[in-house]
This record gives C-alpha cells, structure tokens and sequence, in this order.
C-alpha cells in the first residue's frame, strides 16, 4: 500500500478519486477520506498525486504535524508558499489579512473570515492556468487556524477548478471535517490481503492468513507489520502462531519486538525522534549533537524499515510508531529527551517542548505559553491560544492567575471554535476558586458557550445560579448575567420566564456605580465571546404577561447599556407588550445611532428582530442590512445566520420569497460551518414554512424532521413550535383540516407554557381558528378568535387585527356581514404589506360569498386571490382559488410565468443583491466570501436567466420587485 505501483485492492475509492480527478478540469470538489491509522490513507494520496500529475494538473501536498499543531498558520504557510506572487491580486482586506496570519507583515488581527477568502481566491486565481489538487494528509494534526482555512475553501470548490482531498483519523477527538463528501475506509477483503503480502514476497498458509486477518481486521499496516514477525513455519502453518491480539496490541507487540532488535545508541536516537515529531533536521541534528549522537546512529533502524527519509528529514515510519516508541521509555527519560529538544529548539516550538520537560509548576514557563498565545491570538490563532493558555494553567502554581488563565483558554477555545473545550475549561476554573466575582466571569462565558451550541436550559440555569451569587455585591455583574439568561429562556420558548429574567437584569444594571465591584484581571484581555439572538420565538395561545414596572420603561435620562436595552425590549415584543417594547426600543435611538456596527452586531440584529415583531419593517430591514453588511465587511460571521434569517422573516411577510429562500438558505449554510445548532433549526424551519406556502410538502416535512433529529435532543423549545405550527400550514393548505387542527393546537399548547403574546412571531393563530372552522368546531375556533382580536387591541398590530378580521368573515351568517367583516380586515392589511396572507383573507371572503349565493360578487376576490397566489408559487392555494372560481361560474386567470428572479438559485440572488447594490466582482466575492470568479459564473447565468446585458439592466429589474432599495430622495 505504500506507493501507486504495489497498491492493490481500493477500487471503490480509487474510482471516487479518478472521478475527481477528471472533474477538475471544469469544476472542483472535496473528498474526505476517513479511517483508522494503517487503513491505506495515504497510499490513495499518493495515487491521487500520480495519478492529478498524469492529467496534467499541478500538485500541492500538505501533512500535518503534531508538534506544529501549536503553530498558527504553520500548514497554511506551507499551503501559500508556491502562491505567494497571487497575494498582490487580493482585496486590501484579504491581502493584508493573510500577510499578517502567514508573519509576512505586522498589523493588528486580521480578520479569520478574510484569510479565508483570500485563500480561496488565490488558489481559484492559480487554477485558472492548471487545475489545481491539493492533498492533506493528516487533518487531524493540521494547526487548527488552517484547518478553518482548509475547511472553508473545501466547501466552496464547485466554481473552480481546484480539488481537494483530506485524509483525517476516524479516531480525531472532533469531527475535523464534517459536512463534506467522504468514504470511510474499511478493512481490505481476506483475497486482497493475500494479494498485498505476495507483493512482499509472503505466502501464508490458508488458515494462517484468516487468522491474520481476522486479528488484524485487513488493516494494512498491521497486517504487514504482523506478518514480518513471523518465521517461515508460523507462516506456513507448520509451527504454533503467537497469541493473536486485538489490532493495536498486535502492532505494538510487533514493533516493540523489532525495536528491541537495535542498538542502544539507536534506540536513543529514535527516542528523539519521536519525541521531534518531525522536527527540522538542523534542531534534530543539535540534539543528536548535544547527547553524543549523530544521524548515522539512526541507519539500523532505516535499513530495519523504521524510518523513512525525505530529502534531508527524518521521520517514523508511522504515527503509531512514535507512540511504541515513547511509550517505550521510563517518565524520566521521557522528560531528559524533551529538555535535549528545548534546548536545540529556538522561537514557539521552543516554548513547547519546555512546556512537555516540565514535570510541575513553572511559572518561567507558564509565563512563556502565555506569551505564545498573545502572540498566536495577534494572528487570530485562538485555537493555538487556548491550548496554549490551558497548558500554562497546568504550570501555574498561583491558583488565581491559574483559573484567569483558564478563563482566557475558554474564551480562546470558543472564539476558535471548540466550544466543547472551552465549557470543560470553565468547568475547571470554576473548580478552582470560590472568588463569587471571578465564577461570575466564569459562569458568563460558560453559559454564552452553551447557547451557542444550543444548551440553552443548561445555560440559562447556570446563568441564574451565577446571577444569585453576586447580586448583592456586584448588581452590575448579576444584571449582565441576567441578560443573557432572558435570551436563553427566550430561546427555549419560555417567554415568561425571559421577561422575568430581563426586568430583573434593568433593574440591576441601573443600580448605582457605588455598588459595582471592579472588573475581574481577566476583563478585557481579549474580546468576550457573545450569544447569538436567539431562534424564533411564539405566542402562547392565551394572552400576555403584563409587563413589570420596572419594564414598562426606563427611567426619565437613563443611560443603561445599549444590550440591555435590547434584551428588554426583545422580551417584551416576545410577550406581546409593545408599548413598552417601543419605549425601550426609543430609549436605545441615541445610542444605536452612534454604536459601531461591526461591535454591536449581536445588538443590531436583535434590535432588528425586534423592530420585526413590532411591525416597524423599514427600521427593521434597515438595522438587519446595517448588521450583515457589517458582518461581510468585517469578515466576521458569528451573527450571519441570525441577521439573515430574521430579514428573510421581513422578506416572507412582503411577498419577497425568493429573497427569503436567498436569505435563508444563506443562513442554513452559516450555521452549519459555524455548528451553530439554534440558528441550524431556525435556518431549516424558516425554509420550511416557505417550503409549506408553496406546497414543497416532502421538502418541508424532511427540514422539519431534520430540525427535531438533529436540534430538538438540545431542548429549544421555540423551534418545535415553530415546526409543529409550520406542519399545519402543510395540511391545512392541502385540505387535511383534522391533522392541521391536531398540528396547530400542539402547538399552541406547546407556546401557552411560555406565557407569550404576539400573534407575528409564528401566525399559526389564524391558521388554527381556520382549521377548526373547516372542521365545525365553531365554539373551539371562538375561542381562538377572541385572542387574536384581544391581542389586536392590546398591542394595535396589524397581522392580529388582519387575521382577526379574516376569521370573523369565516364565521359570517350572510354576504352582508362577511363583506363587513372583510372591510374591517383589508384596513389592517393595508397598515403592512403581507400579500400572501391578504390573498388568503380575499380567498375566504370568496368562498363564503359564493355560498351565499352571490357568485358574482365573489368572483372579484377570488380573482384577487388567485392572481396573488399564482405570482407568489403558492401552488396549493394556487389551486384552491381556482376550484371556486370554477364554483362561482369563472375560468381562472390564464397561468402567468412567475417572476424571472424566481428561476435564480439562492447564490446567484444573493450575488445579484449584492452587484445591483452597487459593489463590483471583486468587492462581491469579499461581501460573500466567494470568489471573483464564482462571481463571475454566477453572474453570467443571472444575465441569461433574467434577460438582461448590464448592471444598470439588472439594479432596476430587482429594485422594481424590491430586492433592493431605491436610493435615496
């Protein structure tokens, strides 16, 4: 298995390989290739190489190392290197971003986003000579900045001509490479093994080759490896086999047994080997020097097969050959071996092998980590950082600056995104210190770790607990923490419960400067990682929660913090208190007006959900737009999924679905690279309720499953609402009346235990008193109107007004007082465009008009209805207006074609949206993190599909449709 000539068996994968290979000649891909050590991982690189070289596509190779997984960029570095003259093409941004990460320039931080699409960019811009393959091998020890990095670009080949294929360990402590395309490798067949060790000249017997397979599990390191230990009789069957042990004993019994054959002076060179994981020659060399040995002591264990050499490096055969290896050695000698390579070592590396000699606390060289991780967090290494950081906690012996460095590894670790390492090191901070104000810095940063990946009751008990122990010493502190529970229990669905927490959280932050205790050291070392807004929040069914005082609106001249003026109002337009949501909302103008946009992006985008709920939809879109742009000019995504979901919800509601699928396919994508499992469910289920009005019924049902499969075991609780509301759609739309009526009341039951009341958050209200009509239930769907019409007083929103108008038309006795009732309902409707939803109140005023025997008088609405429908995709509906046309004596409207932007993919919109808003190829690809030349195909498509041949052509094709805004005056 170990070059392209011997290889044998891998057919499966060396297909998948060569159809790679063929493809990328006009497009790119990924492939993953999965599996334990000695399954053959790189021997299928090496083919790929062969075989990418033979179609005359240029090769890059990368390898990750363990010792350089401490360095940021380090296999980013080597990817660049032959690229470097294309970083002069690059934005600005993406320029200079990546000449600070790669050290080729000092700077602040660059931006990890744009290091991405700089990468992404110079690689497409090499491809457009030759086709570009490049082979990782060992993902899994590749430094995690440029795994991102890696990552990032692996997704977004389709456009270029550049392949990529990354072997990773099926035992790496995280799943390296999830969400790409990739082959697990298994054991090879008995009849391949057989094949592979007559390649080596060994001839098992029959039964001597089962044995051997079935010990090894057709790995084809250990099957090797095994079989050179034995004799000629224990091969031939002629002599007793050995005991056969599971795979991994196997191998190191094996190997043990072949280092116990070598010199002593061998032995310690290997030793240091290992131990280098493939250090640099010149530092291999030192250390040999430094104990009297020299590279010639490794030939015996070359000429035994033990050591490969690549020009002037050494290194171990296998992986788990260094492991033998030090395995081998007493803790003692282990540590001497690391105290040689320190000091043969010089800059970062050098820091780290003194960290691995220290036997105990070192504060020198906890100092040293320290550090290293201001330096690797300078270049936006935070994975490095953290690691970094949690080992000089380890070192240090001061159990504050301990716990601090353990708080700043678990910032680290979730801005680095390891938000599973970065909860246990809070964990043990916590552990570590009764100090109640530092657990409180603590128990923040632990709790926005677990809202972000979706551990939302987790998070919001911690946060409470957390809050109780400093409110009497610290309000300030406490009022912090209790913001960002009322997000997590906002996001549980439990709106009560956040309107709880946020009053609380108002009153403490008001509290008076005298009684706030000063900033723990480790505030403001490095920026703190936020929550995201939550996902969809719903009404209750019932009726609201009347606001508290201390929430019915700040203070004459108060200046609280512009998050909890958001968190504030956030709950309240949750719980259906709008007033005191706008006075909130009023409160925090000035300061919104002058926060910048790239660090208040959490804010913005909550505020803008807000604005949303409240039905102040310019103010809305405004503020969402200022979040997103933010996000893509700054390159940082953490609230893209949010921000374009929540202007996707504005876009549903005006009848711009295609710009809502846009956005909400956008979202889904950003979620799922940034595993943020809230915004993954929210994604889903905003697709899904478009998949519904559109009669998408098996689309829609499989994003729903998917949400509760893989989102509903973390317990938000708004997302199954969501769902359960957007399945009654389903069913409603396509006349199954009794299972919308079981849907919808599930989920109104679901929404009464949180205690909300805005009927725009999830509109099922309106569907369910339909339903229960169409069932006769009248006194069920009475009940249910009297809460929306309750709820339209209450708060004056149009939607609730409009849909109360729309079920009161439902219930009407006569033409007369149906026409009534629909005149009370168009004035709502006027008061917010929502087409879809006004055509479904002109669809009942038809149907019952028509059965009331004036078939004239219904063929107008009906018209209406049918027309709007039919413009929007809304099939199901599409068909029910023409049914009673056809009742009430009338041909519907011949079929119209829909809306050409409508035959744009989610992509090609978006880079639409983003040219016609008057940026150009290049600044596009930087706003959506693609390449120029993805623009370019992209664009190319969208001038064919829509029939136009400029940029003038296509801004005012989509600002005639609303896609984009008009300008100014």
């Amino acid at each position: 298995m170990a070059d392209q000539q011997v290889m044998v068996g891998r057919e499966r994968e060396r297909l998948l390989l060569d159809g790679l290979l063929i493809a990328v000649a006009e497009r790119g891909a990924a492939l993953v290739l999965r599996g334990e050590p000695g399954m053959g991982k790189t021997a299928l690189l090496n083919y790929a190489s062969v075989g990418a070289s033979a179609r005359g596509a240029r090769v890059v190779r990368l390898c990750g190392v363990e010792s350089e997984s401490v360095l940021p960029f380090a296999a980013l570095a080597d990817l660049m290197t032959p690229f470097r003259v294309g970083l002069a093409d690059l934005p600005e941004a993406q320029r200079s971003a990546l000449d600070v990460c790669l050290a080729l320039a000092a700077g602040p931080p660059p931006n990890s986003l744009a290091v991405c699409a700089g990468t992404l960019n110079v690689l497409a811009a090499a491809a457009d000579a030759t086709p570009l393959v490049v082979l990782v091998d060992d993902l899994q020890w590749v430094d995690a900045s440029s795994r991102q990095v890696l990552l990032f670009v692996a997704r977004r080949l389709s456009s270029e001509r550049v392949a990529m294929v990354l072997a990773v360990r099926s035992d790496a402590p995280e799943p390296t490479a999830s969400g790409l395309p990739g082959v697990d490798l298994a054991g090879l067949p008995a009849d391949v093994c057989a094949e592979l060790l007559a390649g080596r000249g060994v001839a098992p017997s029959p039964q001597v080759l089962a044995d051997l397979v079935r010990a090894t599990g057709g790995n084809p390191l250990a099957l090797l490896e095994t079989a050179a230990g034995l004799s000629a009789g224990q091969l031939s069957g002629m002599r007793p086999m050995p005991e056969l042990l599971p795979m991994g004993q196997q191998l190191h019994r094996a190997w043990t047994a072949r280092l116990d054959m070598l010199p002593e002076r061998t032995r310690r060179a290997l030793a240091l080997l290992a131990a280098g994981r493939s250090a640099a020659p010149d530092v291999l060399a030192r250390a040999f020097a430094s104990v009297g040995l020299s590279p010639a002591d490794v030939d015996p264990a070359h000429a035994a097969g033990l050591v490969t050499v690549t020009g002037k490096a050494l290194d171990l055969r296998h992986p788990l050959l260094r492991l033998v290896v030090l395995e081998g050695l007493t803790p003692s000698a282990r540590l001497d071996v690391y105290r040689v390579l320190a000091g043969a070592s010089t800059g970062e590396v050098r820091v780290w092998y003194r960290a691995a000699a220290a036997s105990g606390p070192d504060e020198e060289v906890a100092a040293a980590l320290d550090a290293a991780a201001d330096r690797a967090r300078e270049r936006s290494g935070f994975g490095v950082a953290a690691r970094a950081l949690r080992r000089a906690a380890e070192l240090t012996s001061d159990r504050r600056l301990r716990v601090e460095r353990l708080l700043r590894a678990a910032v680290d670790a979730h801005l680095g995104g390891l938000p599973h390492d970065a909860a246990a090191w809070c964990d043990a901070a916590a552990a570590e210190t009764t100090d109640p104000l530092l657990r409180a810095d603590i128990a923040l940063v632990r709790g926005r770790v677990l809202i972000w990946i979706g551990q939302v009751a987790r998070a919001h008990d911690q946060l409470l607990d957390a809050a109780d122990a400093v409110r009497t010493i610290d309000p300030a502190r406490a009022g912090t923490l209790l913001a960002e529970a009322a997000l997590s229990a906002a996001m549980s669905g439990k709106g009560s419960l956040a309107l709880r927490d946020a009053e609380e959280a108002a009153q403490l932050a008001a509290a008076p400067p005298s009684m706030r205790a000063p900033a723990s050291p480790s505030d403001g070392r490095h920026p703190a990682a936020s929550a995201g807004p939550s996902g969809p929040a719903v009404p209750d069914g019932h009726g609201s929660v009347e606001a508290p005082s201390a929430l019915a609106g700040p203070g004459e001249g108060a200046e609280l913090p512009l998050e909890i003026s958001a968190c504030a109002s956030f709950a309240l337009a949750l719980t259906g208190q709008v007033t005191a949501a706008r006075r909130w909302l009023e409160s925090a103008r000035t300061a919104l007006e002058s926060a910048d946009a790239v660090d208040t992006q959490q804010t913005l985008v909550l505020i803008g959900r807000v604005c949303g709920w409240l039905e102040d939809d310019d103010t809305a879109r405004r503020v969402l737009t200022s979040a997103i742009n933010a996000a893509r000019r700054s390159g940082a995504p953490a609230t893209l999924a949010y921000a374009l979901g929540a202007r996707g919800e504005l876009d549903r509601w005006a009848g711009l679905w295609s710009a809502a699928y846009a956005d909400a396919t956008e979202a889904l994508r950003w979620a799922e690279e940034l595993r943020q499992m809230g915004a993954i469910g929210y994604s889903l289920l905003s697709l899904a309720r478009l998949d519904a009005a559109r009669g998408e019924r098996a689309l829609c049902e499989e994003r729903i499953e998917r949400t509760r499969r893989e989102v509903g075991p973390l317990g938000i609780g708004s997302l199954e609402v969501y769902g359960s509301g957007t399945l009654g759609l389903v069913a409603l739309g396509h006349g199954e009346h009794s299972v919308a009526v079981a849907y919808l009341e599930h989920a109104r039951a679901l929404a009464a235990d949180g205690g909300l009341g805005n009927p725009v958050i999830v509109p099922f209200a309106a569907d369910l008193v339909e339903a229960h009509l169409r069932t006769g239930d009248r006194d069920r769907a009475e009940t249910v109107l009297a809460w929306l019409e309750e709820r339209a007083r209450s708060t004056g929103l149009a939607w609730p007004a409009a849909a109360a108008g729309r079920g009161r038309v439902l219930l009407a006795g006569d033409g007369d007082e149906a026409e009534a009732c629909y005149a009370v309902a168009e004035v709502a409707h006027r008061r917010r465009e929502m087409p879809f939803e006004a055509a479904r109140t002109q669809l009942c005023l038809g149907e019952v008009l028509r059965r009331c025997r004036r078939p004239a008088a219904a063929r107008l609405p009906l018209l209406a209805a049918h027309a709007t429908f039919q413009s929007l995709g809304a099939r199901p509906w599409t068909a029910r207006a023409a049914v009673e046309l056809a009742a009430a004596g009338e041909r519907p409207t011949p079929g119209t074609s829909a809306p050409a932007f409508d035959r744009l993919t989610p992509q090609e919109l978006q880079v639409a949206r983003t040219i016609a808003d008057g940026m150009n190829n290049v600044e596009t690809a930087a706003a959506l993190f693609i390449s120029h030349k993805t623009v370019e195909a992209h664009l190319t498509r969208v001038y064919r599909k829509l029939g136009v041949r400029s940029r003038t052509e296509l801004t005012r094709i989509l600002m005639s449709h609303g896609l984009v805004p008009a300008p100014p005056g």
